[in-house]
């Protein structure tokens, strides 16, 4: 599956304050979920700019509404930012399969810590996230077969969509483990 999606950094005053603009503009979240991300990488991609081609390993624990979901995504990344291949499947053993894949010679690089509300805006999967050591963010993804579609027209569109329902902030190409990364870097 591929997907093309678009970080927006947001400064409101609180998830009360962004939950409520949402829905004046009709924009329906689910529950709040948490989940607790592992990223693991190859040795030679470690403190080095990810490029078209890396492989990203997510081992994702999620907790929602008591309900426990383990989960491992391989990453293939795209030609433009923020674009990847995802594979995906379930597991029920999140320290098992990380030391299957150290036996492969990934290593983990950072770990990802947020809780997520979901919805939708127009054909787009819609994302509040509040990432701990981060911030808030908004996330919008496009999940599709088609391999035609301009990545950087969609996110054009993703960002038109953002800005005409009243939200400001700052839109980041980044990815959630990349901030991580260059957080840990600084002294």
């Amino acid at each position: 599956m591929r997907e093309i999606e678009l970080k927006f950094r947001i400064n409101l005053s609180s998830d009360t304050a962004i939950d409520q603009l949402l829905r004046e503009k009709g924009v329906v979240v689910e529950k709040e979920k948490y989940q607790h991300d592992i990223v693991m990488l190859l040795p030679s991609e470690i403190g080095h700019k990810l490029i078209k081609g890396s492989k990203v390993l997510r081992l994702r624990t999620e907790k929602k509404n008591n309900q426990e979901r383990k989960l491992i995504t391989l990453k293939v990344l795209g030609e433009h930012q923020m674009e990847t291949q995802e594979y995906e499947y379930e597991t029920n053993d999140v320290p098992m399969a990380v030391q299957v894949f150290q036996r492969l010679g990934f290593q983990i690089d950072v770990e990802i810590k947020k809780t997520r509300k979901e919805g939708a805006l127009g054909k787009y999967n819609f994302c509040l996230d509040s990432v701990e050591k981060l911030g808030t963010f908004i996330e919008l993804e496009l999940l599709t077969e088609d391999e035609t579609i301009s990545a950087e027209q969609v996110q054009k569109e993703m960002q038109a969509d953002l800005t005409s329902i009243g939200l400001n902030g700052e839109i980041t190409t980044i990815t959630y483990d990349a901030m991580i990364r260059l957080l840990n870097a600084t002294p």
